[in-house]
């Protein structure tokens, strides 16, 4: 198999596997928000399971070992193929900032949203989540990528003979 083609497919394994641990993060805290708003209306004892601990803390792992793992992955991509064009930089940043906003915003919403119910419903919007995810991902795809940019340590070092 070509080096091209195992790049990608580790690239594609990293974009799934930190799609994957979003969206656990996001649905244990989606759950623990419903259940919160359900205790303050008096319509749930507020008890979360431990289910859900376990969703987010799995979650964070999945995405915290995927990020790091896009990163050394991209790392060793760019210093093996040094000539590689990158995306500029004013597009990572603007592609964050508009991801970031419209993730603020969703989530401003959304508290409104479970504010106005009546009863609360205990169970998480998946397209929400699904949302969220897609907004969180754009964020960190161009941060691997910018920081691989500057960071000193994935950066290609000339050995002295």
């Amino acid at each position: 198999m070509s080096s091209a083609r195992v790049f990608l497919r580790r690239m594609m394994l990293a974009l799934v596997a930190g799609t994957i641990g979003i969206s656990m993060v996001f649905w244990g805290l989606e759950q623990a928000a419903l259940l919160r708003m359900a205790e303050v209306r008096g319509e749930s004892d507020g008890n979360l399971p431990f289910t859900v601990y376990m969703t987010i803390f799995f979650g964070l792992l999945v995405t915290f070992f995927t990020v790091a793992f896009a990163l050394r992955t991209w790392a060793q991509h760019l210093r093996e193929n040094p000539g590689t064009k990158q995306m500029p930089l004013w597009v990572a940043i603007l592609v964050m900032a508009i991801s970031g906003a419209l993730l603020i915003t969703a989530l401003a919403i959304h508290a409104g949203w479970m504010r106005e119910q009546s009863p609360v419903p205990l169970e998480p919007d998946l397209g929400f989540i699904l949302f969220e995810t897609l907004c969180l991902t754009l964020v960190l795809v161009p941060l691997v990528l910018i920081g691989v940019r500057w960071a000193p340590g994935y950066k290609a070092v000339p050995r002295k003979r």
